[in-house]
């Protein structure tokens, strides 16, 4: 199925119109059947549309206990106390922070989306009086202070750059990345943990990297078969080698 559909892709370049047709009439006919078909796959594309310059990861594709090893990790360097706070930003169905409250039972957990579909289905599947699911564009979220750790786990990713062999230029921009970076920087308190991961870009290369220092821990350092862009927004390498715990200084 994905080399079928690498091969519809390559067709965008071809050089003659018939290849391009062929290109275009089979997106736009799979758009439509999935887009009445399937609501969570429409909720994708009406956030897309209704927000698309806060918008990151367009897919909400997420399960439960998707980042085992890192979350054990995770748990010996986060304070499992009542007083903790921690958020899932692009929690999706609320999978992860499900995950997280199986690791952490004590603090309080914030879900962040910007997919309204995504909220309603985690206050449903994951209530919990210590589960607080909210947009990521409400008064509630922009508010968010003093949070002891901060998960944005394969939210700053576009899909093209990893399934599209041609690409050579980010479809995700730096600039939006660095933004969300930064706001997501005043939300979090100093000695606080941020962990990224699944992402396009080398958080040291964002402008509030010099307030944090990776964490000298085993595991922390990942390397990926997968894409690498620079600020520039250029495809630089074949492979990411990224740390992925960042602690606040």
């Amino acid at each position: 199925m994905n080399s079928f559909r690498q091969t519809i892709i390559s067709l965008r370049e071809s050089p003659g119109i018939l290849g391009r047709i062929i290109y275009y009439l089979f997106f736009s006919v799979y758009f439509l059947f999935k887009f009445f078909l399937n609501q969570r796959h429409r909720s994708e594309k009406i956030s897309s549309f209704l927000y698309p310059n806060h918008i990151h990861q367009r897919s909400t594709f997420t399960q439960n206990n998707r980042y085992p090893v890192l979350f054990e990790l995770c748990k010996k360097l986060i304070p499992d106390y009542e007083s903790t706070s921690i958020l899932s930003f692009g929690c999706s169905t609320g999978e992860e922070v499900n995950s997280l409250r199986k690791i952490f039972p004590n603090p309080t957990i914030y879900g962040t989306d910007i997919n309204k579909f995504c909220i309603r289905k985690a206050k449903k599947k994951f209530n919990h009086p210590k589960n607080i699911f909210i947009h990521s564009l409400s008064k509630t979220f922009n508010e968010l202070t003093d949070l002891d750790a901060i998960f944005c786990m394969a939210v700053f990713q576009h899909s093209a750059n990893r399934h599209d062999l041609l690409i050579k230029e980010s479809k995700y921009p730096f600039s939006r990345y660095n933004e969300e970076i930064s706001r997501l920087d005043q939300k979090l308190k100093k000695g606080g943990l941020l962990i990224i991961d699944h992402t396009d870009f080398d958080f040291m290369e964002s402008s509030v990297s010099k307030h944090y220092k990776p964490l000298a821990v085993d595991k922390n350092f990942r390397l990926r078969t997968r894409p690498a862009f620079d600020a520039q927004n250029r495809k630089v390498s074949s492979q990411a080698g990224f740390y992925r715990i960042f602690k606040k200084i």
